[in-house]
């Protein structure tokens, strides 16, 4: 891989997790212009119940709370404050309270 004059080794991870967010939030909201029938809660079924198990072994990504207020266009503080309490995994519970509360 071809490396950037400004950037150092110890940025590589910095700028493939850039890269993987920046892919994935652009995914979502590509979706939700062109088809504005997309539903969110189904995608964040599929990222608590399967691609989680991979945050074990493998960095993917934002932390998905910080995603849902993005989508939401909502201040990251819902998330921070769900981060902290005791079902901070559970994706669905979260975006069911920012969904509500919109």
């Amino acid at each position: 891989m071809h490396s950037l004059p400004y950037l150092s080794v110890g940025d590589e991870n910095h700028r493939t997790s850039s890269i993987r967010r920046q892919l994935t939030n652009s995914l979502l909201r590509h979706s939700q212009t062109i088809h504005p029938e997309f539903r969110l809660r189904p995608v964040t079924e599929l990222l608590q119940h399967h691609i989680e198990r991979l945050r074990a072994t493998v960095e993917w990504g934002p932390l998905v709370p910080y995603n849902i207020t993005g989508q939401m266009n909502l201040h990251p503080r819902a998330a921070m404050q769900f981060r902290a309490g005791p079902d901070k995994d559970d994706f669905v519970k979260f975006f069911d309270q920012v969904a509500s509360d919109a």
